[in-house]
């Protein structure tokens, strides 16, 4: 079981495109779009200290999240340096 992380960029910024291998290479399982979240109040999606990697465009609620759920914020400068080459650029 590896600890949950919460990776934030701009948009476009390849977090989607590359929230798998981003998963593979911390060793967690999930993905969960912060920002896709937030606008889905009613949808109850379980935010986990473990095995989930978090993606959001935006800088203070990584670390408000990360905080609350004592994990590690990732600057995705630093992902994509920890998933190396089979990272995808965008088109």
């Amino acid at each position: 079981m590896a600890e949950s992380i919460v990776v934030y960029g701009p948009m476009a910024s390849g977090k989607s495109l590359n929230a798998e291998a981003i998963c593979q290479a911390y060793g967690l399982k999930r993905v969960v779009e912060l920002d896709e979240r937030l606008q889905r109040k009613g949808e109850d999606w379980q935010l986990s200290q473990n095995d989930v990697v978090m993606l959001t465009n935006d800088q203070a609620l990584a670390e408000r999240t990360a905080q609350r759920m004592r994990v590690k914020t990732v600057a995705i400068t630093e992902a994509r340096l920890r998933v190396g080459a089979a990272w995808r650029a965008l088109r």
